[in-house]
């Protein structure tokens, strides 16, 4: 599902800064970027994310056209991106938010620019699949945790298992092979006591989003033991040290 789009003419000289896109919600996947066949020179599209870099270069494809056609991209709205400057010509583009729609809780996303193949996605399946089968890994039981690839708009009242339907590129790969391994896999979020001077990187985890309260840490309140107190599932949440 895409929206009104944004009309962007840029002539010598112009360029975008490197930013992010603002979320407008949960359901907001990523942006479509239309580059029109306008002469000009510049104006390449950068992509960043993680230590990954990709140059979008809608000059040099419609070059490869033997007649006037579109450029255009996708990619996800929590990607940094950039305009480099615009040389010659007039750079001309309409460029749509992207909206998920999903009716499946387990991810559906299509891979859209910083997106991981499926060969990357099996190479993690079959590692972890070896690991879960050797009497050496975690013996006793255990939980495993994977940091999320992508940012995501939450507010206290977001509620994790929701987001679920959006993850996007490697976080949906991770979640559907875990998935697919009979794990149970599970947003959680955690939160640093970086107050406590006396537990440096102390931590805890917990299913909940919750605020921070306003403690005087002088008097030996920490967030940990704020966390601590929702620990019973049956009340507000369930967290682990």
């Amino acid at each position: 599902m895409v929206d009104s789009p944004l009309y962007s003419c840029l002539g010598k000289d112009s360029f975008f800064k490197a930013h992010k896109d603002t979320p407008r919600g949960t359901d907001m996947l990523g942006s479509l970027v239309i580059v029109f066949p306008t002469p000009h020179q510049g104006g390449e599209l950068v992509l960043r994310h993680r230590d990954r870099k990709w140059t979008f270069d809608a000059n040099a494809l419609m070059a490869l056209r033997s007649s006037p056609s579109l450029a255009y991209v996708a990619f996800y709205s929590d990607i940094e991106h950039e305009v480099l400057t615009v040389t010659s010509g007039q750079r001309i583009t309409l460029t749509y938010n992207l909206y998920a729609t999903p009716s499946d809780p387990i991810p559906k996303m299509a891979a859209l620019a910083i997106t991981p193949d499926r060969n990357v996605s099996n190479s993690f399946q079959t590692t972890l699949h070896s690991q879960l089968g050797s009497p050496e890994f975690l013996p006793s039981g255990g939980t495993l945790g994977f940091g999320l690839a992508h940012l995501y708009p939450v507010t206290f009242k977001t509620v994790l298992e929701d987001l679920i339907p959006y993850l996007k590129g490697e976080d949906a790969h991770v979640y559907r092979d875990c998935r697919e391994l009979q794990l149970k896999p599970a947003l959680q979020m955690i939160y640093d006591d970086c107050e406590n001077e006396n537990r440096p990187g102390f931590g805890v985890m917990i299913n909940k989003i919750i605020e921070q309260p306003d403690y005087d840490y002088s008097y030996g309140n920490t967030y940990a033991s704020h966390l601590v107190d929702w620990r019973d599932p049956g009340k507000q949440g369930e967290s682990h040290l």
